[in-house]
């Protein structure tokens, strides 16, 4: 790590740790502050309940209550975000002015602010402000934490000679590096404030389009995924708060391991979830070989999805013969391939939808059939009169509750569900070959030729690829009838909705423009059981379609592991095509893994820019010298990350019998384990010795998982096991990039086969 520089006598530069004085008097400030905000959490609390217990009937002293109960929630909900530290700094500028900022803004009595929070314009200079561009700025000082109090202070004062001298380019390098080199917890620590210039401009990007950061293991991008969740949402309340924001991890053990960044932000309108769990109702249980995942997750399965629906919309085989009286009228062949022409060219968008088409066109061919037949039967005189309208309508409605034109219509035009489809097309090798015919390798059909997993019951299990395929078919095929009796059940409420419950759903409608139809239905239904709710009316059900329902904007943690078929899954949960993927094409560890992001911008199809981050902040410069050797044969065309900091601690490599590897590693981890004392230890080992390593292990804090199940985790160190086996697994080098820049302080190798090339050339 470079020396912090003296501060010249011009002014300027890294400034020292400020006096007993300084620190004794900001630690009154924040206890000040604290306490304040505890008596604004207590009073607004009690003017909640205050304006909840009003009694009512006028319709302008409702709408007041609701308003003032609303803001009231708000304003409380905002009071209460988090639980770690309030301030995380103080600005001065060179009007005088003085700001504290921290996690949510707090006033005094009089109104003047005594914290303002980190998302307001007013402090943008706290994360931004650098030599160059000092932005007003004389000098800006970190609040060091410890043991929910001020332990210590750092300073910076802004003079551009310093800054450029420095070499770096950093802010806040000293209360950054104090962070990162604190003993990890189960939980990422509290990181607003680290955040660095670079990461502060990607976080404060415009909301529309795709925004794809590459970062190299340890350049912060889980903390800019976050950030940017908490700031957007604070930035376009209106519209984001109400639609939501979709957050999508690698895995459950990340997601916990993140589980309480936002909630500290202020910011709990966020949905969590993997990509395995997107899908409403299905759960990803079966696990399958790497060849049959590949070919599900190759973008081709959604021609072949295509092609099976197109296999399930046919005409008749015989003609359709429908019994009335002592007649039967009948239907041609023909005529019933004529219907489904028609229907597959209608303006109707999907599947499902489009059998109510079906249905009235074979409807109206009977009806024609019918009157055609009468006519002949009058002019052979088997009857008198005329056919009349009321005759015709008989008929009509007869033929739509018999059981022929029920079967008709099932064989014409089934109405299908996601589930159904993908389990008919893995289970049956016939519809399968059929479907992928010319789509997919003959291979590749005999791979997936009865891909379907059950159960001891028969029942179908789903794999992780096979989520998006339901995905897939069930965007495809549209509501079915139940999922379209449930919406019409969950409308019935808006008839009841006030002209101000009105006028702010079209508010909201406003600020978000170019939605699909049923992404806006969804939107007005959430909003209009939220506004009856507020009012104690009994809400509506919400639309089963909701299992593929839009966000306002989605964000994606560890992208590159994402295959084309999850993206296109991303993308549709992606309402306004706003979003924000970060990821590093060195960790995809999966055939199917993103080789390019210019690839999934092609995918989502929204206007995208692609940022690179250059500065590692985690992974110490003694083993980035590894990693870096590895990405150099892996992807030679990505540039490592620079870091910015030394640990101090060599890695170290120890060669063992096969047979005593699993003994030697625990013991490497004991003697690291005493080396952090309250810090985590993880042993990342391959696949094969996770469960053996965890059986012979006596220490239950001891972290022990394979490279996939490690991203996106830090530990003070690491016991890496035998590299060269990790690198001849699935994910290759990649694997052992992954396992070594989990580090932030001690890396052991532990081998009983040679060390691959690059990590040996690193050492």
């Amino acid at each position: 790590m470079p020396t912090p520089r003296s501060i010249p006598e011009s002014g300027g530069g890294r400034g020292t740790l400020s006096t007993d004085a300084e620190l004794t008097a900001e630690r009154a400030y924040t206890r000040r502050a604290r306490a304040r905000l505890e008596e604004l959490i207590s009073q607004t609390a009690g003017r909640l309940a205050e304006t909840v217990g009003r009694s009512t009937t006028h319709m302008a002293g409702l709408d007041l209550r609701d308003a003032l109960t609303n803001q009231a929630a708000v304003r409380l909900q905002a009071l209460q975000a988090g639980t770690g530290p309030l301030c995380f700094g103080r600005i001065n500028m060179t009007d005088g002015q003085t700001l504290v900022v921290g996690r949510t803004s707090v006033s005094d009595a009089e109104l003047e602010p005594l914290v303002v929070d980190w998302r307001a314009p007013a402090a943008a200079p706290f994360y931004t402000a650098s030599g160059p561009e000092p932005m007003g700025v004389v000098r800006r000082r970190h609040f060091l934490w410890r043991d929910d109090d001020v332990a210590a202070l750092d300073d910076e004062v802004f003079d551009q000679g310093a800054a450029h001298a420095t070499g770096l380019g950093l802010v806040g390098e000293a209360a950054l590096l104090t962070a990162l080199t604190q003993a990890r917890r189960d939980r990422m620590g509290d990181i607003v404030a680290t955040i660095q210039r670079e990461q502060h401009e990607i976080i404060h990007s415009p909301l529309p389009g795709a925004l794809i950061v590459q970062g190299g293991a340890g350049t912060g991008k889980t903390a800019i995924a976050l950030h940017r969740a908490a700031y957007l949402l604070y930035a376009h309340r209106l519209s984001l708060e109400t639609a939501g924001v979709l957050f999508i991890g690698p895995n459950r053990r990340f997601l916990r391991y993140i589980g309480d960044v936002l909630p500290s932000l202020g910011e709990t309108a966020v949905h969590m979830s993997t990509a395995a769990e997107l899908v409403d109702g299905v759960t990803a249980t079966a696990d399958e070989p790497a060849a049959v995942s590949g070919v599900k997750h190759d973008a081709r399965m959604a021609r072949v999805i295509s092609a099976a629906i197109a296999a399930r919309e046919r005409p008749l085989r015989q003609p359709l013969q429908v019994p009335y009286g002592s007649r039967r009228v009948v239907v041609s062949v023909a005529v019933t391939a004529r219907i489904i022409e028609a229907a597959r060219t209608s303006r109707v968008a999907h599947h499902n939808e489009r059998a109510g088409v079906v249905r009235r066109l074979l409807l109206n061919a009977l009806r024609r059939i019918y009157i055609l037949g009468e006519e002949r039967r009058i002019a052979a005189g088997v009857r008198g009169g005329e056919v009349s309208e009321e005759d015709v309508v008989a008929f009509v409605e007869a033929a739509g509750r018999s059981r022929a034109v029920a079967v008709a219509l099932a064989r014409m035009w089934p109405v299908l569900d996601g589930e159904q489809l993908v389990g008919d097309l893995l289970g049956s090798p016939v519809l399968l070959a059929h479907a992928a015919r010319g789509i997919l390798s003959a291979e590749e059909i005999g791979t997936l030729g009865g891909a379907l997993h059950r159960d001891a019951d028969g029942l179908a299990l789903w794999s992780v690829a096979d989520v998006a395929l339901i995905d897939e078919a069930s965007h495809q095929l549209g509501p079915s009838a139940a999922d379209t009796a449930t919406d019409a059940a969950a409308t019935r409420g808006r008839s009841t909705l006030t002209s101000g419950e009105r006028f702010d759903i079209d508010q909201v409608l406003a600020e978000m423009p170019g939605l699909s139809p049923v992404v806006r239905d969804d939107i007005v239904q959430r909003l209009t059981n939220q506004a009856l709710a507020g009012r104690g009316v009994e809400a509506g059900a919400m639309p089963r379609h909701d299992r593929w329902r839009g966000y306002g904007h989605v964000l994606v943690d560890e992208a590159q592991d994402l295959s084309p078929m999850q993206w296109r899954m991303v993308n549709r949960r992606a309402a306004t095509n706003s979003l924000t993927i970060v990821g590093d094409l060195a960790q995809g560890t999966s055939p199917w893994s993103t080789t390019s992001w210019e690839d999934v911008a092609q995918v989502l199809g929204a206007a995208s820019r692609t940022v690179e981050l250059s500065v590692g902040y985690r992974t110490p410069e003694e083993v980035m010298a590894i990693a870096a050797e590895v990405i150099a044969v892996a992807h030679p065309a990505l540039i490592p990350p620079r870091a910015v900091r030394r640990s101090g601690h060599i890695p170290e490599a120890h060669a063992v019998g096969s047979d005593a590897l699993v003994g030697a590693a625990l013991a490497a981890a004991a003697r690291l384990g005493d080396l952090v004392g309250q810090g985590t230890v993880a042993v990342i080992a391959p696949t094969r010795l996770v469960d053996e390593l965890s059986q012979a292990s006596a220490n239950e804090s001891l972290v022990i998982l394979d490279p996939i199940g490690a991203k996106g985790l830090e530990f003070d160190a690491v016991v890496m096991v035998e590299p060269a086996e990790l690198a001849d697994g699935p994910g290759g080098l990649a694997a052992v990039y992954i396992a070594a820049t989990r580090v932030t302080d001690y890396l052991t190798i532990v081998h009983s086969r040679p060390l691959p090339a690059p990590v040996a050339a690193g050492l």
